[in-house]
Order: C-alpha cells, then structure tokens, then sequence
C-alpha cells in the first residue's frame, strides 16, 4: 500500500485501522464505487444562512404596531390616582350638607327666638288683660253695682251690711289692680294708673267712713244728719264711677302700645325668617349647581378613560389576532417541515437499499471476477445516484433548518407579545382597580349625601313653614344620591366581572407564555439535531468519496478484487451502520417536531381562548361605558 491510499484512508475514521490496501485496489474500487464527493452540504448550509438572514414577517408585525411603540409613562398611570386626589367631590358635598344645615339651624333658631319671644309677649298681654283690664273693669262693674246697692239702701232693699261687703269687694280689686301694675312697669301710663288708684282708695275710705256712720236702718237717726250722709255718699260713689272710668280708660291706653309693639315685633321676625329662608335656598342651589358641575365634570373623566379601555381592548384584540394567525402559519410550517422529513426518511431508506444493493454487487464481484468492469459501472451508477438522492435529502434538510429558526423567530416574537399583551392587561387590571377605588368613594359620597338629606329634612320639618322649601331641596338631594349609589352598584358589579375575567386572562396569559418557552426550548433541541445529522452527513460524504476513491482502485486493480471486496464489503457494512444512526437520528428528530407541532397546537388554542377572554372583556367595557355615559 502506497503513500497516496494511507492518506486517503487516514481521511476516514472507520478506515483508519485498515492500511494493507493497495493502491492499485483503492483507485478500481473509488472507480467502481460513488463518482462525486460533494454531498451537497455546503448549499444545505447556504440556504439556511439565507433563511436566518432573511426578513421575519412576524418581527415586522410586531415592529408596525402603534401599541408596542408606545411607552406607558408613570403620568399615565397615576391618572386614575391624581382624578381622586384632584377631584374632592365628597369634601365639597359634605361642606355644601354642613353649610346647609348650620342655615336651616339659624332659621329653626331664629323661628323659635320669634315664636318664644311672642309667646312671652302674648304672655305678658294676657297678664295685663286677666290682672288690669279685667280688674279695672272688674271694679267700675262694681262701683255701679255700688250705686244700685246704695239706691236700694235708700228704698230699704238693701242694708248697709251689703253696702260694706260691696265695698269690701272694691277693696280687694283696687289692691289686686295695684299690684298688677307696679309689678310690670313703671311708664307714664302706669303711674297716671297708680296715682288713680290712690284717689280711688281715698274716694273709697271716706265712702266707707259714711257708710260707718250711716245706721242700719234708715228711721234711726234724724232727717238732717241722713240727708248730709246720703248726699256726701252719692257724692262720693259718683266720683268712684269717674275714677274707675279713668281707671279703665287708663288701663287699655296702657295695653294698647304693649300689644302693637308685639305685632311690630312678630313682623320683624316674621321678615327676618323670610329673608333667611331665600338666603339659605339660594346657598343652597348654588352648591347643588357647583356639586352638579364636579359630578359631570367626572362623569365626563370617566368617559373618557372608559373610551380608551374600549381602545385598548380594541387594540389588544387585533394583536391576539395576529398571533393567532402568526401560530396558524407555525403550525403549517411545522406540518411542511414534518411531512420532509418522512420523505428524507424515505430517501434515506432509498439510501439504505442503494448501500445494500452496493454490497450485492461486491459479492458479485467476488463470484464473478470476469464480469468486474461491468459490475463496477453498475457500482459507479449507484453510488452517483445515491449521491444525489443524498445531495437532494441534505437540501431539504437545510431548508427546514431554516424553517425552523424561522419557527424559533416566531416564537420568541409570540412569547415577547404575549408577554407584553400580559403587561397590558395588568394595567388593565390596576386601572379597573382604580376605577372601583372611585366608585366606592362615590358610593360612601352618596350614603353620606343621603344621611345629609335625611338630616336636613329633619331639621326643615322642624322649622315648618320657613323649611318646606328645604324639604323639597332635601329630597331632590337624597333622589339624586340614591340613583348615584344604585349606578355606583351596577358599575361595580361589572367591574368585579371584568376583574375576574382578566385574571383568569393574566393566568392564560401566563400559561401560554411557559408553552411558549417551552417550545423555543424544543425548537432548540430540533436545531441542535439538525445540526447533529448535518454531521452525520458530513461523514457519510467522506465515507462515500473514500469509497469512490477505493472503487478507482479496484478498477484498477482487479487482480486484487476478491482481497478488496471483503474491505469493500466491510466498509459498505459500516456505512449501513452509519445510515441507519442517521434514520434513528431522522426518526427521533420527526418525533421532537410532532412534539413542537403539538406545542404549537395547544399555544394556538390558548391564544384563541385568550382572544375570546379579550372579546368578553371589551363587551365588559362597553357596559361599563354605556353605564357611565347614562349618569
């Protein structure tokens, strides 16, 4: 064995060991064998450098939306945080209730003042009329009476006992009127009053010191002396008579500008209640107005923000689209890429056969020593095709390798998407939180409002008359807070179902993001195989250009050809070997992709559940802005 034949033979692991061969043997047996050496694996690299280089329709999806261009700042996520602390919509209420009611308190107060103070006066009035000017008139009744009594003395109907008990009565009213009235003032009137009491008084004792002296009967005493008793006496009761006229006439010019400065005065509070009563009302629309404003002015906000949920949701669902479309195309690429590679399995047993039919024809060689050359060429047409076949095979096989970087491109762009499709509906999630944060404040506004409403139309039936107009206000007021508070229930009722909904959707999301790891790990593994069975192939090339170079060598040394044949045939034995570690390689890479294929199935079937959570989600959004739009 020559020089050139161990080279050539050092160049193949499994022919490393055999060095005895000639190099005569090692040129018939590389003419008889496989004519070409390239095994097509440079093109098979080639088109997969082509095909990671080339552009990734998915990247370019991802790149074209406005959604993953935009960055979510701290300003638009404090937005919902800076509307409560901005808008104190529940402080102004509660001020507006508190103001409202310190005006009904003054009005109720200022209303009592009056009523109590005209009590006291009608009070007071009813004093002077029971203890003056019933007394007074008490007394003029009881000087006429007097008089009658007198008269009837003189025509002996009466005796003087009823005259001194008459008198007595008179006694008793004059103290009583003169009580009365130094008791309650000291004006003028009073003292023309007290200063007619005192002449009254000495008119009376010398009535009585007459009537004294006057006997029981009229016969008992002298003519002269009855008529002067008698004369003074009815001289005495006629000025009693124009004493108790005064009397009376004084007491009703006493009473009379008492009970007008009463009037006076209830019409003072009357007005003063009156005017308190429209100042409060007018407060109080005013606030109503204010409070009014700073409910639509958030009502509006609310709008607003509902609109770009809806948007959002809008824009998230035509990014579920997308990768829902961009895992429908992953999963065709993988169906193609498994169907080639039951066809490279094919033309792998293709190869198989073509190495069996190989050691045929070198046994042949062996029984039919004369018929080599014709062997050979059949040999030589063999290997040739075989070499194509495997040429074929290696660029389909570096197609798919392509494919699949291509598939772990997609993947790693799905698993970046679905990631921040993730993070979107967490800020979804937080910005519904931050809305049901304000719908409880506004729910605790609205009991607040109602127990202020409650409280003031206590407080204006307590005024009565001057608080009806409260009443009407007061009850306009809790109607309004009742229909905040009931929409405040809907729309938190909605809330909780949309926040379930997008955890259960963060959980998918979540789910979908593991099986997407996952599947870049398997993808991986797939690449790692290929490359292991473009190895594998590297080798097998070798193997087959030695064995064209051995075929050249029994070509020309067919004297030699039983001796080679074995060698031959040991070779082709261990290329058998070779080629089925390539099927087991090919098998266990198909098995690796139908795994993939089901990962990709179960990812697209998550992503789709994911879409239909989204749809759910944005019908949600909608009823939460149909149900702020109706506030």
């Amino acid at each position: 064995m020559d020089e050139q034949t161990t080279k050539i033979l050092d160049k193949i692991p499994f022919f490393r060991k055999q060095r005895k061969i000639s190099k005569n043997t090692v040129r018939h047996q590389r003419r008889f064998l496989f004519p070409k050496a390239n095994f097509g694996m440079v093109f098979l690299r080639k088109k997969a450098s082509d095909s990671l280089n080339a552009k990734n329709p998915f990247k370019e999806l991802i790149k074209r939306l406005p959604y993953f261009k935009r960055k979510i700042t701290v300003q638009k996520k404090e937005n919902v945080a800076k509307l409560s602390q901005d808008k104190v919509i529940h402080k102004q209420i509660y001020r507006s209730f508190i103001i409202l009611t310190v005006l009904i308190l003054m009005v109720s107060i200022t209303a009592s003042f009056s009523l109590y103070t005209s009590n006291g006066n009608l009070k007071k009035v009813e004093h002077l009329i029971s203890h003056q000017v019933m007394t007074a008139s008490q007394i003029q009744m009881e000087t006429l009476q007097l008089h009658v009594i007198f008269q009837g003395y003189l025509t002996r109907n009466y005796s003087i006992g009823d005259v001194k008990k008459k008198l007595e009565e008179i006694h008793e009213g004059l103290t009583t009127l003169h009580n009365a009235i130094v008791t309650n003032d000291n004006n003028a009137e009073s003292k023309e009053i007290t200063e007619e009491i005192v002449r009254y008084e000495e008119v009376y004792a010398r009535l009585e010191e007459y009537a004294d002296k006057l006997p029981i009967t009229y016969a008992d005493t002298a003519q002269a002396t009855k008529d002067t008793i008698v004369l003074l006496s009815l001289d005495r009761i006629e000025k009693m008579k124009e004493s108790a006229n005064l009397l009376k006439q004084y007491t009703l010019n006493y009473t009379t500008p008492i009970i007008h400065n009463i009037h006076d005065q209830n019409d003072l509070y009357a007005r003063v209640s009156i005017i308190m009563t429209f100042a409060a009302l007018i407060i109080a629309l005013y606030f109503v107005y204010t409070i009014t404003g700073n409910v639509k002015a958030f009502r509006n906000h609310i709008h607003q923000r509902t609109k770009e949920l809806v948007s959002e949701a809008d824009e998230m669902i035509r990014i579920a689209s997308d990768v829902r479309h961009d895992a429908v195309i992953s999963d065709q690429h993988l169906s193609e890429l498994s169907r080639d590679i039951e066809v490279l399995v094919a033309g792998t047993d293709e190869i198989a056969s073509a190495v069996e039919e190989v050691n045929r024809g070198i046994n042949d060689v062996g029984l039919l020593n004369e018929s080599l050359a014709q062997s050979t060429e059949s040999t030589i047409v063999f290997v040739e095709k075989t070499q194509s076949d495997l040429t074929q095979f290696n660029e389909k096989l570096e197609d798919r390798l392509g494919n699949v970087q291509g598939i772990i491109e997609h993947l790693h762009g799905s698993l970046s998407e679905i990631m921040e499709a993730s993070d979107n509906v967490v800020q979804l999630t937080d910005k519904i939180n931050n809305i049901n944060r304000i719908l409880t404040d506004i729910t605790s506004i609205s009991k607040q409002t109602n127990l202020l409403a409650l409280n003031a139309s206590i407080e204006a039936a307590r005024a009565g008359e001057y608080g009806r107009g409260f009443t009407v206000v007061a009850e306009e007021i809790r109607n309004l807070s009742n229909q905040s508070s009931q929409s405040a229930l809907e729309i938190e009722k909605i809330i909780k179902d949309l926040i379930g909904q997008s955890s259960v959707t963060v959980k998918k999301l979540n789910q979908s993001t593991q099986i997407a790891v996952a599947s870049v790990t398997e993808t991986k593994q797939i690449t790692a195989i290929f490359h292991e069975v473009s190895g594998i192939f590297r080798d097998i090339v070798k193997d087959i250009n030695s064995i064209k170079e051995l075929s050249d060598l029994v070509s020309e040394n067919s004297a030699k050809t039983n001796h080679e044949t074995d060698q031959i045939r040991t070779y082709s034995q261990s290329i058998t070997e070779r080629i089925q570690q390539f099927i087991s390689s090919i098998q266990q890479f198909a098995g690796v992709v139908i795994e993939v294929t089901n990962t990709t199935k179960d990812s697209l079937e998550g992503v789709q559940h994911q879409f239909k959570l989204l749809e759910t989600q944005k019908d949600n959004i909608e009823n939460i802005y149909q149900t702020v739009k109706g506030l």
